[in-house]
């Protein structure tokens, strides 16, 4: 009875490990060498009548039942050969915990993830909170190239390999975009073509762009013309003047060259037969002084030693008080007198001489000894003894006195004594010429062309 009860122990023990170990699945199974149950211990598998096998149960069956069973001749084998392989099933369950320690770490990292299938490219799979082995949607673009337009260009959705661009081009720079624009923040320089000249518009040989397009112009191009006036009009050709042109003007276009009453280009005349006296002071109704005929007395210093007439336009020498060239008390003879009875004195040969030596005086060389009726006009009959019968533009009583240079407005003289010769001779005594004397005003021919007489040089007459 004890050997069938010993027997169906280890029956039982048997069958609960192989019950466990099917339970427990193949792996198990194969750890422990065991196969398939029998009925018999299939029958005695839940040894302690819970309705469960538990490992532990399993071990304690082991370790009690087994180690009365090595006798049987049955038993003594598999027990040896059931501890090796518990054993290694201790061993083998240690390194499952762990690694389903690690698993369940893993686990709860992948579910940690937040991607969504249109986060990940295109056929890649991911696992996170999504899912296990989910698949991304993600287009893939590649190399994607866009070509600036009038309008935006849309950057498509998805993955760019970063080999594409948004072309570039050399031609976009100031010099090809019209003024006044700005194409993608380069601002232009070019003018654009505008406006109507026409090829006439512009001078000769000259191109230009307008509104139509490119021409040549036709204009003419006078460059500097001058126009002398006339009796009649003076046609200025048409085209282009380079502004150094003139029409011409005439220093001798004022009223005193014009004759009274007559007017040129704007100017009136004033011009009589006869130069006024000067006289001013009337002495009855009808005198000299009440009617005052002729054209008046006016003069113009030039600030370089010489007085022009306004009226007659003759150019006088003016004398000073330093007993050079040009002093008032110098004193000259006129010439022969014996036939010819020419002009070659002193005043020839030295006064003139010298005047006229380039450089010459004030720049002129062609003075000369004034005629007497040249020398008469410089008188001035409202002037009474004893000051000098001569106008104040020809003697300054102030500025005289001790004056060397007749450059000076103030410095202008006249002598006080005796005459000055004209150019005239006296036709009933050819021996003597007419002279003028300023201390009185009046004309005589009584001096001989032998004597010393004061000189003043005049030039340029009408």
């Amino acid at each position: 009875m004890a050997n069938s009860q010993a027997a169906e122990r280890r029956i039982c023990t048997a069958g609960l490990i192989r019950r466990v170990v099917v339970g427990a699945g193949t792996a198990l199974a194969v750890m422990l060498g065991l196969g398939a149950p029998s009925a018999a211990a299939q029958c005695c598998g839940d040894c302690n009548g819970d309705g469960s096998v538990t490992i532990d149960e399993l071990v304690k069956a082991v370790n009690r039942d087994l180690s009365g069973c090595q006798d049987d001749g049955i038993c003594t084998p598999l027990v040896a050969s059931c501890n090796d392989n518990l054993t290694a099933c201790n061993t083998s369950l240690t390194t499952c915990s762990a690694n389903y320690g690690n698993c369940s770490g893993n686990v709860a990292t992948c579910n940690a993830g937040t991607a969504a299938v249109g986060d990940v490219l295109s056929g890649k799979t991911f696992s996170s909170s999504r899912g296990l082995g989910v698949t991304g949607t993600m287009a893939i673009n590649g190399a994607v190239t866009l070509t600036p337009g009038t309008s935006n260009q849309t950057i498509a959705a998805g993955y760019h390999n970063g080999s594409g661009y948004c072309a570039g081009d050399a031609n976009l720079i100031a010099g090809n975009i019209k003024g006044g624009t700005s194409i993608f923040g380069v601002a232009g320089s070019v003018l654009q073509a505008g406006g109507n000249a026409a090829t006439g518009d512009v001078l000769l040989g000259r191109t230009f762009s307008n509104a139509s397009g490119a021409g040549t112009g036709t204009m003419p191009n006078n460059g500097a013309v001058t126009l002398t006036p006339g009796t009649s009009n003076q046609t200025i050709a048409a085209g282009y003047h380079d502004g150094s042109g003139k029409c011409a003007g005439d220093e001798r276009l004022v009223a005193g060259n014009i004759k009274s009453g007559v007017n040129i280009f704007g100017v009136t005349g004033t011009l009589g037969c006869l130069l006024a006296t000067g006289q001013t002071t009337a002495w009855g109704p009808g005198s000299d002084g009440d009617v005052r005929a002729g054209t008046a007395l006016a003069y113009t210093d030039n600030g370089d030693g010489t007085i022009t007439d306004n009226n007659t336009r003759l150019m006088w020498e003016k004398k000073d008080d330093s007993g050079g060239i040009h002093g008032k008390d110098n004193t000259y003879t006129w010439g022969m007198i014996d036939p010819p009875y020419t002009m070659n004195g002193t005043m020839v040969t030295e006064f003139l001489a010298t005047l006229n030596t380039p450089p010459c005086f004030a720049g002129h060389c062609d003075w000369r000894i004034p005629n007497v009726k040249e020398l008469q006009s410089i008188v001035d009959y409202e002037i009474p003894y004893p000051d000098l019968t001569v106008n104040a533009a020809f003697h300054n009583a102030v500025g005289c006195p001790g004056c060397t240079d007749v450059k000076l407005a103030s410095c202008s003289c006249t002598a006080s004594r005796g005459g000055y010769w004209s150019s005239t001779t006296s036709r009933n005594s050819p021996f003597s010429a007419w002279g003028v004397y300023f201390n009185g005003g009046f004309v005589d021919s009584s001096d001989a062309k032998g004597l010393n007489a004061a000189v003043r040089a005049v030039r340029a007459g009408l």
